[in-house]
Order: structure tokens, then C-alpha cells, then sequence
């Protein structure tokens, strides 16, 4: 098919359409703010611009020339109408404020980048407010292109309307010594494949910040904090009240990676990084967190921190302190508190201080700390103390967990490799407060991490109905707890914790002869102390005490357990200056094999108390008789028989048989 020529005068006016297009793209020129205008300040006043020409799409460039910068604090240049330039760029501003203002209902549009910088060790300060909007596309650089000396790049965007931002990098302070503090007070809706705050190569850089505004959405596929040698901080602007911010991947649904604290190759020194959300309202998903790593080929340090307060906080893996990377010197320092007001911060795997570099050459160390203040911690492996490295210097791993307030789930709490060679490592856990609990389905372990309890005795084990939580750690200390939840706690430790041990509710199972210490209390307030069916158990012998005294606060159960074949022995203290509140059941009583005993002496239970008790053959059914003392002045209590049910009925029976009999002789 032939095809019609277009006009003469279409085909012409399409190719000067087209050759237009190029040249314009083609031809964007830098123009320097001059502010020849009196008065106006305007960037839609050609005058103010060296070329003298509008500044839509061209790159525009503020500098020392600039006259507004003689003036501090002064509105310098104002955004009249909307308008789309290709970049805009801060250069040696100095530190007088150069203030941009885009006003009410005007968007300034940068089509491929904001930066700002100085070259020596001047430092700049710069503005942009106003009621209108800021949209940004390509890269934003502050503190990251020009070298120098120390010196810190402010931008401070002052109450827009928004900031948008679709952009590959977002760097703050990524060059030499140079750092970059960037406030955002608005809501902000940041796009970036990476966003990097505090990076520098050289030793002694100050450091860098990222302040979030009011509204945050930031999407990231890679947050890089304090990555290198200098300090970074991403955290809400202090004294904000009601902040949002939510955090994912660059495609603003999945996991996004954070790195904070890690030194780079041949460092000497690192950056004290942190990611602070405790002073709003987070939202954040997390692929890996890897908080504090030192230098692959130095002797650098650094620490990675997370503060974290309401709010949700998901992470597939956190790796909170390592050496991995290192093969000299340094540590590896990485730490996560969750505050007071903390909300749900939720990690499939949690590695609390770990080294795995097994150069022959490595003596780096690793801490980990984790304290817990308040919140939900649910973490379903918890990984204390990895030293996984075989060689003769290694280094050494330290790992904390805290836990002050607030609720720890897990299902496996468990200490890592301990390797071989000079390192060591020292794994604590210390509870002061708050509840240890199984993630709700799963049965859940603590096995090789020493736990120390102090304080009131408030913290509570709770687990879920028909779940277990079973600790073979020591638990040492002054402190106690109290066991809550309808599942069972199981004890397999060898105990030393001086505190009272409260059973309220479910069972506590002795899974060995100092599951419960002699020097702690035992109060049973409607739970059940049961003995494992695995082995035979000696809470003490028939002469000395292996459980404090008992008080009983409702109506409990000790259980020598269904189908135990087993010799067992429970020995409490003397007992009879407690006064008693409700009953206590003895289940599954075989005299044969089982023995209990209060204090040393037939006076250790008043005879109220020895009333209170009532032995069983089973789990409740069939009664045995109530306690006594067996007669051998030791505190040993046995079944007080009663009276068969056939004999009571034949008495019953006579009885009948007599006042009949008496009655019809008196009628007669």
C-alpha cells in the first residue's frame, strides 16, 4: 500500500519539534544565582540569573558568589512558580543560611539531583522551606563529591507541603572527612535503590544524620549507617510528637538490608552507628540487620546500635556484633534496645555476638547486647556467644541479653559454638524484670546460657496451653519468678537462685534434685509442682531440706506424676509459721516409692496445715486419706487412713437396725 507523503509544512514543523527537543536537552546550561533584582528575589526574575535566562531545565548552581550569602539567616531566593530544573546545587554557601523558600502551591521539580558541598574545610548551612513541595529525582549528595578538610553540610527542609524523592543514591556525607546533617520536618516520601548516612574513607570524619519529619515512607533496597569510618545516625527529629515512618524495600513491600557500624578494609577506626526510632512510630521490614562489624584488613572497631520504641520492627536475621569479617584486629560491636513504650520487634534468627573469621591471623572480638526494657521481643532462634574458629589467637565473643521489662518469645535460646584456640567467650543473661514465653504453637528450649535472676521476684515464665518451656540453664542469683500459663515449665538445671519460686498457674516440673534450690521459697497459688516420670528425684534427703519453705495461697497440687515408677523425694523447710489458703492435693501418691517431708522435726505443718492435705492415687478421684506425721520426728508426712466406705455403712446400718428396735418396743 502506498503511503500518503505527509504536508510540506507538518513534516517541517515535526522536524524543528524534534531538533528543538534536542538541543534542549542537549544544551542545558549552569546559572548561578545573582540576585541582581531589588527586592524581588525571584527565580522566575531572569535578572537574578547569570546567563540572565529562566532556569527551567537548566543546572543551577547557588556559591560563595552569591550576594545573598553576606546576610545570615535572610529568605535569599524565593520559588514563585512551579517549574522543573535539572539540578540544584549548593556549593561553598558558607555558614550564613542560604534559604530557599518554594511557595504555597508551587512544586519545584529537580530532574536529576540536589547536592551540596564545600572544598576546604569550610562548613555550609542550607535552607529549603516554605509551603510548597519538593520533588527530586536521580541522586541527592550532601556532604559527598568535593574533598577537604573536616566540615559538616546542613540541609534543613523546613515545613513543605512534601518532599518526594525517586532517586538511585541518597548520600549523606559519603567523601573524605566531610559529613552531612540532613532535618526533614514534613511528610516525606523517599524512594532510593541505596541510601548511605556517614561514609567516609578517611580516619576522623565528622559525623553524619538523617533527622525523619513528621510522615516517613522510605523505601530502600540497602540502608547504609556509620558504613565505613564515621558516625551515622537515621532517627526521628528529637521532640517530635506523633512521628510516622515506614520502612521497606526500593519496591515499598518487601524487606530492605540495614548495615550500620561496619568498618571497611584496612580501617583503623570506625563509626558509633545508630538507628533511633524511639521517638515515634516505626513500621520497618528487614531482610539482614548486621549491627557493628570491624575491619576485614585492619585494626577498625565498629558499633551498630538500634533504639526502638513503638511501633513494629520485622527482621529475617540480626547479627548484632561480629568479627566475622576481620583477620587482624578490632571489635565488632553491636547493640538493640527496646525502651519503655517499645512495640513488636519480631527476628526469625538473632546471632548475639559472633566471630566466624578462622584466619590464622585473627584476633578480633565481638560483643552483642540486647536489652529489653519494655515491648515484645519474639525471636524464633536466639543465638548467644558463636565462636565458631579454630585457630590459636582467634579472639574473644562476649554476648548480653537484658531483660528488664516487657516480653521475650523464643523457641530456641541456646549458646553457640565456643571454637578453640585463645579466645574466650562469656555469655549473660540477666533478668530483672519481665516475662520470658513460648511463641504460641511451639514447645521452646534454653539450653547453655547461664541466667541470673535478681530483684523482686516479679519476673514470670508463661507459657501457652499445652506447651512447654524447658530451661537446662543454671539459674542463679537473688531473684525468683513466678510460673504463669496452663503449659508446663520444665527444670533441668542445676538452680542456685535464692528468690521464691511461684507457681501459679500450669506446672512446674523438677527435672532433677536441684531444679529448685534450698535456698528458694516455693509458693503454690493454684499451679502444680510435679516430678518428672524420667528419673528419680531427691529435693533434699529424709535429713535436710531441698526447697525452702511452702505457702500455700489456693487450693494446689503436688504430683508425683501418673505411671512413675521411680523413688522420689520431696523435702520442704519448715513450714508452720505460714498460715495456709485453701487445700493441697497429693496426686499420684504411691507410698512405696514416694516420700514427703516439712522441716526436721513432727511440728514443721500445724496440724490445720496436715488437715489442709489430702493424698490421692491418681489425679484427683479416688482419696487416700488426709496427712500426718509419720511418727519418726523427722517431718516425714504420710496418708492419715480413714475409715473404709464399707465399715462406715455397716455402722450406719446397725445404727438404723437399733432405733428401729426401740421404737417398736416403746409402741408396743
Amino acid at each position: 500500500m502506498k503511503m500518503t507523503p505527509l504536508p510540506k509544512i507538518l513534516a517541517v514543523g515535526i522536524g524543528v519539534a524534534i531538533v528543538g527537543l534536542s538541543l534542549n536537552s542537549a544544551n542545558a546550561t549552569s546559572q548561578t544565582w545573582a540576585g541582581l533584582s531589588t527586592g524581588d528575589e525571584l527565580w522566575s526574575d531572569t535578572v537574578n540569573w547569570n546567563p540572565a535566562n529562566s532556569p527551567s531545565g537548566n543546572d543551577i548552581i547557588f556559591d560563595s558568589t552569591s550576594p545573598s550569602n553576606t546576610t545570615a539567616g535572610t529568605v535569599t531566593n524565593i520559588v514563585d512558580a512551579s517549574m522543573s530544573v535539572n539540578s540544584l546545587t549548593y556549593n561553598n554557601v558558607g555558614t550564613a543560611t542560604e534559604t530557599t523558600q518554594i511557595n504555597s502551591g508551587v512544586t519545584l521539580t529537580l530532574a536529576t539531583g540536589l547536592n551540596e558541598n564545600t572544598t576546604g574545610a569550610g562548613a555550609s548551612n542550607v535552607t529549603i522551606t516554605g509551603a510548597g513541595a519538593l520533588s527530586v529525582s536521580g541522586n541527592i549528595n550532601i556532604g559527598t563529591t568535593l574533598s577537604g578538610g573536616a566540615a559538616t553540610q546542613i540541609l534543613n527542609m523546613a515545613g513543605l507541603s512534601s518532599f518526594t524523592a525517586n532517586l538511585t543514591n541518597f548520600s549523606i556525607g559519603t567523601n573524605t572527612r566531610q559529613a552531612g546533617t540532613v532535618t526533614l520536618a514534613q511528610s516525606n516520601n523517599i524512594t532510593a535503590t541505596t541510601i548511605t548516612v556517614g561514609n567516609t574513607t578517611n580516619t576522623g570524619g565528622p559525623a553524619s544524620s538523617m533527622l525523619m519529619g513528621t510522615t516517613n515512607t522510605i523505601n530502600a533496597n540497602t540502608l547504609n549507617v556509620g558504613d565505613g569510618r564515621q558516625s551515622g545516625t537515621l532517627s526521628f527529629q528529637s521532640g517530635l510528637t506523633g512521628a510516622t515512618a515506614t520502612i521497606r524495600n526500593a519496591a515499598g513491600s518487601g524487606a530492605a538490608t540495614l548495615t550500620m557500624g561496619s568498618v571497611g578494609a584496612g580501617g583503623s577506626s570506625g563509626g558509633n552507628s545508630t538507628l533511633d526510632t524511639s521517638g515515634g512510630t516505626v513500621d520497618a521490614l528487614f531482610g539482614t540487620v548486621t549491627l557493628g562489624s570491624n575491619s576485614t584488613n585492619g585494626s577498625g572497631s565498629g558499633t551498630g546500635n538500634i533504639i526502638f520504641g513503638a511501633g513494629t520492627l520485622t527482621a529475617t536475621t540480626i547479627n548484632a556484633g561480629n568479627g566475622s569479617n576481620a583477620v587482624q584486629s578490632g571489635t565488632g560491636t553491636g547493640t538493640v534496645t527496646m525502651n519503655a513504650n517499645a512495640g513488636t520487634l519480631t527476628a526469625t534468627t538473632v546471632n548475639l555476638g559472633q566471630q566466624t573469621s578462622n584466619n590464622a591471623t585473627a584476633t578480633s572480638n565481638a560483643v552483642g547486647t540486647w536489652t529489653q526494657n519494655g515491648g515484645t521481643a519474639v525471636i524464633t532462634t536466639l543465638t548467644m556467644g558463636n565462636r565458631n574458629i579454630t585457630t590459636a589467637t582467634g579472639g574473644n565473643v562476649t554476648s548480653t541479653y537484658n531483660l528488664a521489662g516487657g516480653t521475650l518469645k523464643a523457641t530456641t535460646i541456646a549458646a553457640g559454638s565456643s571454637g578453640s584456640g585463645a579466645g574466650t567467650v562469656t555469655r549473660n543473661f540477666n533478668w530483672t524484670g519481665g516475662t520470658i514465653q513460648n511463641i504460641s504453637g511451639s514447645s521452646s528450649t534454653i539450653s547453655g546460657v547461664p541466667i541470673t535472676v535478681t530483684g523482686a521476684g516479679g519476673q514470670a515464665f508463661n507459657v501457652d496451653s499445652a506447651q512447654t518451656i524447658t530451661v537446662s540453664s543454671a539459674i542463679s542469683g537473688t531473684g525468683g519468678f513466678t510460673k504463669n500459663g496452663a503449659g508446663a515449665l520444665s527444670l533441668t538445671g542445676n538452680n542456685s537462685y535464692g528468690g521464691t519460686t511461684n507457681i501459679s498457674t500450669g506446672s512446674v516440673v523438677l527435672g532433677n534434685g536441684s531444679a529448685i534450690p534450698s535456698t528458694s521459697a516455693v509458693t503454690l497459688s493454684g499451679g502444680t509442682l510435679t516430678v518428672v516420670t524420667t528419673s528419680g528425684i531427691s529435693e533434699g534427703t529424709s535429713g535436710a531440706a531441698g526447697m525452702g519453705a511452702l505457702t500455700l495461697s489456693s487450693s494446689s497440687t503436688i504430683d508425683f506424676a501418673s505411671g512413675n515408677a521411680n523413688v522420689d523425694l520431696l523435702h520442704f523447710a519448715d513450714s508452720s509459721s505460714i498460715g495456709w489458703t485453701g487445700t493441697l492435693s497429693i496426686y499420684n501418691w504411691n507410698a512405696a516409692n514416694d516420700s514427703l517431708y516439712f522441716g526436721t522435726i513432727d511440728s514443721a505443718l500445724t496440724s490445720t496445715q496436715l488437715a489442709d492435705i489430702t493424698f490421692y492415687s491418681d489425679s484427683g478421684s479416688t482419696a487416700l486419706g488426709t496427712a500426718a506425721f509419720a511418727g519418726n520426728n523427722n517431718g516425714q508426712v504420710v496418708v492419715s487412713a480413714v475409715p473404709e466406705p464399707s465399715v462406715g455403712v455397716m455402722l450406719l446400718g446397725g445404727a438404723g437396725l437399733l432405733g428401729m428396735f426401740k421404737s417398736r418396743r416403746r409402741s408396743v
